[in-house]
């Protein structure tokens, strides 16, 4: 079990840059501060003033003075965490900030687990469960989309949302519970037709969130985007063109690619995730089956799909799943004159991997297609951002849909309404309003340190 109440400390920034945070956080911060801060003449300070930067040195107990620092202090109930904290700001070499950290611990301070700091401001009220898994994804984010939205969502853009949409749903269960057991009483009787109404706009809002959530998903883990095509047609000299590195091996040996190469790239604020597959032809050998059997599967996984093929050689169709780009490479040795069709309708761009002609057309078609796959989606768009929320408001839908079954079977009310109350709780456990130790474990041991 971990204890809440204990002393706890971790470095809150990078090591190797010119300052590093230690954050300290627990009942007896001011009085562990104290023991190992001293001011510019050497003397202890007794009354830490409340987010004020101080300007003084760290001591051990034989008076040395291993650094020094600025330090902020945060009393309970106005720090991040809800408690007692303090942020020490420190010379950033490894050597510092060992030594502090053993100075602390020899105070009974013990290191944060991951994301502990994040826990503890949760259990202490001061935010959400959601808020806090959108610290980790402003953490985690690579694109100003990512983190505006990571943004809106610790704003308490979602738990706003979803609590609106839980206090709807207690209404309607209160409102149905009173005129089960007070029939004497003048209740407004609502009948099934308004009962599934009211319910059919729930429902319809959290299917929104659920769609919206795809979209964000290939935010946040990108567009993938699988080149494919025959031997010797250049994917790998393409992958190194769009990356600006020589990532694949490229020679002039037909097959040199065996197995499928993925790197991640962004472009004009999207990630996206390009694949570089096997040559696909008749296998010369095992090696080469597995490799071409990757490239087939990553094919009908693709959000975008880019078919590869040597301008030089005679218009051939592409078998299995229709391309989104049909893409003719090393057009500076000339172009077949069976492509021109294609090439004057547009529904074949031409680039040169080698000289990197027509390469800015083709990722301007790429961000382009990658754009209306995620939809419109702005800064101020609510929506859930991880598997687990996602997962709540399918159960939740799953329980509305059991209640509006049991409802036109006939089924008693007061049997029915268990399913609006698991309805209300899933999307409590969005929010935290509900959630059992093992979730809240799950959800901030994927933090970082010190956080």
């Amino acid at each position: 079990m971990i204890r809440e109440d204990s002393l706890i400390w971790a470095l809150a920034s990078g090591t190797g840059g010119a300052i590093a945070v230690l954050r300290v956080s627990g009942e007896n911060t001011k009085s562990c501060l104290q023991q190992i801060f001293r001011t510019t003449r050497g003397r202890p300070l007794k009354n830490f003033r409340p987010r004020h930067m101080h300007y003084g040195q760290v001591q051990d107990s034989a008076g040395k003075i291993l650094d020094e620092v600025c330090l902020a202090y945060f009393p309970n109930g106005q720090s991040y965490t809800g408690e007692s904290m303090a942020e020490i700001y420190c010379h950033g070499s490894g050597a510092v900030i060992r030594s502090i950290g053993k100075l602390l611990e020899s105070l009974g301070v013990r290191p944060a687990l991951p994301g502990e700091f994040t826990r503890r401001a949760f259990l202490n009220g001061r935010m959400g469960l959601s808020q806090a898994e959108a610290i980790r994804e402003l953490i985690e984010a690579d694109t100003e989309l990512e983190a505006s939205l990571a943004i809106h969502r610790l704003k308490g853009a979602l738990k706003g949302k979803v609590q609106s949409l839980r206090a709807e749903l207690i209404d309607t269960a209160a409102h149905l519970e009173a005129t089960l057991d007070y029939p004497e009483e003048d209740i407004e009787f609502m009948d099934d037709s308004a009962l599934l109404k009211r319910l059919g706009g729930l429902k319809n809002q959290i299917q929104e969130m659920i769609e919206a959530y795809g979209r964000q998903y290939l935010i946040r883990q990108g567009i993938k985007t699988v080149i494919v095509g025959k031997p010797n047609a250049g994917k790998s000299s393409l992958l190194n063109a769009l990356l600006k590195e020589d990532r694949a091996i490229v020679t002039e040996i037909a097959g040199t690619t065996r197995d499928s190469i993925e790197e991640e790239l962004i472009l004009k604020g999207v990630r996206f995730r390009f694949m570089d597959t096997a040559g696909i032809r008749e296998a010369q050998d095992k090696a080469e089956a597995l490799g071409i059997a990757r490239s087939l599967k990553a094919e009908e996984e693709a959000d975008l799909l880019i078919y590869l093929v040597d301008a030089t050689t005679v218009l051939e169709e592409k078998p299995g799943r229709k391309p989104d780009l049909l893409v003719l490479n090393k057009i500076d040795l000339g172009v077949h004159e069976s492509w021109q069709n294609l090439i004057e309708t547009k529904e074949a761009r031409t680039i040169s991997a080698l000289t990197h002609e027509g390469l800015s057309d083709l990722l301007d078609s790429l961000v382009g297609m990658a754009r209306d796959r995620i939809g419109d989606v702005s800064p101020d768009t609510v929506g859930i951002s991880s598997e687990r929320q996602a997962h709540c408001l399918e159960m939740a839908m799953e329980s509305l849909h059991a209640f509006e079954n049991s409802l036109n079977s006939g089924i008693p009310m007061d049997i029915a309404l268990v399913d609006l109350y698991e309805a209300r709780d899933h999307l409590g456990q969005i929010t935290g309003e509900i959630a059992s130790e093992d979730i809240i474990d799950r959800i901030f041991e994927k933090f970082c340190i010190g956080k």
